[in-house]
């Protein structure tokens, strides 16, 4: 009934006009619908340029970002001046910056060395930090490679390693932020088991490399690390 009575008024307004503002109106009402299509074009074009403009800077920030990769370990022997010039070795670990820009606030962590039974299961494992962790802070350069959060490791144990008569596994992490705004915070992971070491054939006491076999687990990088043995 409402829309029999609207329908009535409409055609008692409309009869009475004269052509020409039969003309007019339905002029105007051509313009409106051509606005209302323009508008709603506009806007759908304007969505879309904002999700290719967010694809096109993620993209960008995926090619351009930090990327901190673990290369492994490098060992180097020297006399510890603080233990009566006992014959040390620290270990190194070794990461590059593969990303076309510096990282900021980069933080790294490393376990001490820990003696493993081989063979071990993945429990056998253990990466809780000690109460007193320390953080070392660094700055890498893209393209670059450095030396970060190093321990140190007793030269028997080493040989014992050479020896075959021991294993030993070490664990770190790496945070942090890359240059671009609003992007998510970064990490790197971890995990090698040390099962032989090599020496100057000139000198027992100096180390030259050590050989190593990742752990199962604590190998990642960003959303691929879900352990949050690193949190």
């Amino acid at each position: 009934m409402k829309l029999r009575h609207i329908s009535s008024r409409i055609r008692e307004w409309w009869k009475p006009r004269s052509g020409t503002e039969k003309l007019e109106i339905s002029f105007q009402g051509v313009i409106a619908l051509a606005t209302l299509t323009y508008v709603t074009v506009a806007l759908f074009q304007w969505s879309a340029m904002r999700e290719a403009n967010k694809m096109n800077r993620e993209a960008l920030t995926s090619i351009q970002r930090a990327f901190v990769v673990y290369e492994g370990l490098s060992p180097f022997g020297f006399l510890d001046v603080r233990n009566k010039y006992t014959p040390t070795v620290q270990i190194n670990p070794i990461w590059t910056n593969t990303g076309k820009t510096p990282t900021k606030n980069l933080r790294i962590y490393v376990s001490a060395p820990k003696e493993i039974i081989v063979p071990y299961k993945v429990s056998d494992l253990d990466f809780r930090k000690e109460a007193d962790v320390t953080y070392t802070q660094l700055l890498i350069a893209p393209g670059l490679t450095i030396h970060g959060g190093g321990r140190r490791l007793s030269l028997d144990n080493l040989h014992a390693i050479r020896d075959g008569k021991k294993q030993m596994y070490i664990w770190g992490c790496a945070w942090y932020d890359d240059v671009f705004p609003k992007t998510a915070h970064h990490i790197t992971e971890f995990c090698d088991v040390i099962d032989g070491a090599y020496f100057d054939p000139k000198d027992d006491k100096k180390p030259t490399a050590v050989s190593t076999d990742f752990c199962p687990v604590h190998n990642c990088a960003d959303d691929e690390c879900t352990d949050k043995q690193c949190d």
